[in-house]
């Protein structure tokens, strides 16, 4: 049996149903203890059965886990670079968030410039645009605060503070949109 973490359960739970796949297991992998890249599809099935145990099985229950881990796995894409998939396959039966070529490029990385440079390379076969967040060029920004949680061990709220710092030192900018979920990009 895996040791689950309280984190991921509460905020699991205090989601409900408004809780999408792609964001469990973004949950799931920034604070499930892990020694390698993703985690193993057991062990999503764990956290979402103890999800339903919490929710006691009543309708807000955002997934069954057999369920849950058919879409996971159903969705992983097999590629080593960023296709915009839902989630990827990164070895042994474990899936992550992220391509395996970002865990093996940026893992344990904490400096933001290195995400914003890596996410947006041409040159790497990546391309992180994705239909979500603002107008224009960048990262979106919940891209970036986790891709930081995850593969830099970054807290969120440490990574937020950290893009204001280098957006208000003009090392970054933003999309002149008002976007809550803004692009962010090197400055020229």
């Amino acid at each position: 049996m895996t040791r689950l973490d309280d984190a991921v359960l509460q905020r699991a739970v205090d989601r409900g149903r408004s809780l999408r796949v792609t964001e469990f297991l973004t949950l799931v992998e920034r604070f499930h203890d892990a020694d390698r890249p993703g985690v193993a599809t057991e062990t999503v099935r764990e956290y979402a059965a103890a999800v339903r145990d919490e929710m006691a099985g009543g309708e807000d229950v955002p997934f069954e886990p057999e369920s849950l881990v058919t879409v996971v796995t159903d969705r992983a894409d097999d590629a080593e670079t960023w296709t915009g998939a839902d989630c990827y396959w990164v070895g042994d039966g474990r899936v992550s968030a992220f391509p395996a070529s970002w865990h093996d490029d940026l893992a344990g990385e904490t400096d933001v410039t290195a995400y914003v440079e890596r996410l947006r390379d041409p040159g790497s076969g990546d391309d992180a645009r994705t239909p979500m967040g603002g107008a224009g060029e960048g990262v979106p920004d919940e891209l970036l605060l986790d891709a930081l949680g995850i593969l830099g061990g970054v807290e969120r709220e440490a990574a937020k503070a950290r893009i204001e710092e280098l957006l208000q030192s003009d090392v970054l900018a933003a999309g002149a949109d008002q976007h809550p979920n803004r692009h962010i990009r090197l400055a020229e």
